[in-house]
């Protein structure tokens, strides 16, 4: 029964770190203009109804897709690598869920492209230790003096 909560655990954690990374990329992507003019115009939500552009009959690329559901996946990613951590220690979670809120702020709460990467590659850092931290507790024994 442990190896089982074990594994639902680490499958919970690495699907909130894929998915966390998957809007960090698409962001990225989309700034460095890989994406094309359309995306970033749907990335700020702007319709200038210019000819040529997307309309709703064409299929949007998986980019495209992340850029607009990016803000609700990087939310449940977030929760989904606080509940990883949950299980073995509550601190834990509220520093990963204190971090992901540092995260989603500078991917979407603010503008200035530097203060993004710097969040983004703060906030994967901030996870790790938080990760490695939890990871190190239970092999801790104390000590027969």
């Amino acid at each position: 029964m442990k190896r089982i909560v074990r594994i639902g655990q680490t499958a919970i954690g690495v699907m909130g770190v894929l998915g966390t990374l998957a809007c960090m990329g698409s962001m990225v992507l989309a700034v460095v203009g890989v994406a094309g003019v359309g995306i970033s115009a749907s990335m700020a939500g702007m319709n200038t109804g210019a000819p040529g552009q997307a309309t709703s009959g064409q299929q949007p690329g998986i980019l495209a897709f992340l850029l607009q559901a990016g803000p609700v996946i990087l939310l449940v990613s977030i929760g989904a690598f606080a509940l990883s951590l949950a299980t073995r220690r509550w601190v834990a979670a509220v520093a990963a869920l204190l971090v992901g809120g540092v995260i989603y702020w500078g991917m979407y709460g603010q503008p200035r492209l530097p203060v993004m990467y710097v969040t983004m590659a703060l906030g994967l850092l901030g996870w790790a230790v938080i990760f490695l931290w939890v990871r190190s507790l239970p092999r801790r024994r104390a000590s027969s003096a």
